[in-house]
Parts: C-alpha cells; sequence; structure tokens
C-alpha cells in the first residue's frame, strides 16, 4: 500500500489472507482511502466476487500515520506522527461470515467519478474478525 483505484470504473484487487475460527464471528472491511471527494465519488466494492451493499463512508477520519497530501517523510519510524493530518476517508461494511474463507480473500473496490481529479489511493485495507454472534 498505497494502492491507486483506477479512475476508469476498473475494480482493484487486493489479496487478504484470514486464518483461524471465523464462522459466526461479526466481520467488517474496512478500507482508508485518500483524495476521494464525497459528492464526486462513488464506490463499489466487493469480497470475494460478492457485492457488499451497505457501505459507510466517513469522509472526516484521521489517521495520524497516514502522511498526505505531504509525503511521507524519508526517516520514519514507528514513532512518527503526522502532526497536522488531513480528513480522509474511511469506508466500512459488516459483512456475513459465510462470504469469508480460511486462507486467501480477495477485496475489490472501484470508484465511479463525475469530477476526475488525481488519483484516489487505497492506504489501507483489512478484514477484521470480531467476536461471537450474540456474546
Amino acid at each position: 500500500m498505497p494502492a491507486a483505484i483506477p479512475n476508469d470504473e476498473a475494480m482493484l484487487d487486493i489479496n487478504l489472507d484470514v486464518c483461524g475460527d471465523y464462522k459466526d464471528r461479526n466481520i467488517e472491511i474496512r478500507f482508508v482511502i485518500t483524495n476521494a471527494k464525497p459528492t464526486f465519488d462513488k464506490f463499489e466494492i466487493l469480497l470475494n466476487g460478492a457485492r457488499i451493499k451497505d457501505i459507510l463512508e466517513n469522509y472526516s477520519y484521521i489517521d495520524k500515520e497516514i502522511f498526505w497530501p505531504a509525503p511521507q517523510p524519508e526517516m520514519y519510524t514507528a514513532n512518527s506522527l503526522n502532526l497536522n493530518p488531513a480528513p480522509i476517508l474511511e469506508i466500512k461494511a459488516r459483512v456475513d461470515s459465510g462470504l469469508v474463507k480460511n486462507g486467501r480473500n480477495t477485496l475489490s473496490i472501484s470508484v465511479k467519478r463525475t469530477n476526475v481529479n488525481g488519483a484516489i489511493n487505497v492506504e489501507r485495507a483489512e478484514i477484521i474478525v470480531g467476536d461471537v454472534y450474540g456474546l
């Protein structure tokens, strides 16, 4: 990461491995994205080929580990933080645990832009395995 999402509505595929017991658990997918615009960009997300419908978009997300729009400093250490972070986009969605496979999973994302203004980058992509249902 980062990885650019094509401006032509083509999918960007990101492979993530999931291991362990995830059946009957809360599963969430999450993307952190730079250079997205709330009124111009429409996202489509797939998990292993299945369309994810109920996505939540937070255009005010702050992450002090992501240096944007300024480049990351050459001497970056674990204690380095962006002291003036710009708001970026966080996309999250809960997904059915049946969509997740043990081993390699593919998260896919595309964007439809009505006003092309630079590349949209995925800075982070995650599959988060949470608690067991009902606990």
